[in-house]
């Protein structure tokens, strides 16, 4: 799993709860779509032997819709080898799928995400 982090991050939290809510389902829709570009490219990606890993990627979006999550959460037999795939081990060499994706789309969606804040923020007053 990747994380991005935000400089200002907690500031910026605090500002975005006290949004409306029509701003702050604006900026939750730009985080869940984001998310959803990445997994849809990670899942391009991902080696499709059985095609397992390609339908477990999932994206889970935080409680408070400000943040989300993007991996691999069911593990089967199938999908257990994600994180070697992605790492390798000592007998096999990675073949990245997941941060390729994520590092190709980080600087558009930090974009897509900075402009709907700042459109939540211009329209909750701050």
């Amino acid at each position: 799993m990747a994380r991005s982090r935000v400089i200002g991050a907690a500031r910026l939290q605090r500002a975005l709860l006290k949004l409306p809510d029509d701003a702050r389902r604006e900026l939750r829709a730009a985080i869940a779509g984001g998310a959803a570009q990445v997994a849809a490219a990670a899942a391009a990606r991902a080696p499709a032997r059985t095609g397992a890993l390609k339908g477990a990627i999932e994206t889970r979006l935080a409680k408070s819709g400000l943040g989300a999550t993007i991996g691999v959460f069911k593990r089967s037999k199938k999908t257990h080898v994600a994180r070697f795939l992605e790492f390798g081990t000592v007998k096999m060499a990675a073949r990245p799928w997941f941060f390729p994706a994520f590092r190709a789309l980080r600087a558009r969606l930090r974009g897509q995400i900075e402009a709907a804040a700042r459109r939540a923020l211009k329209r909750g007053g701050h």
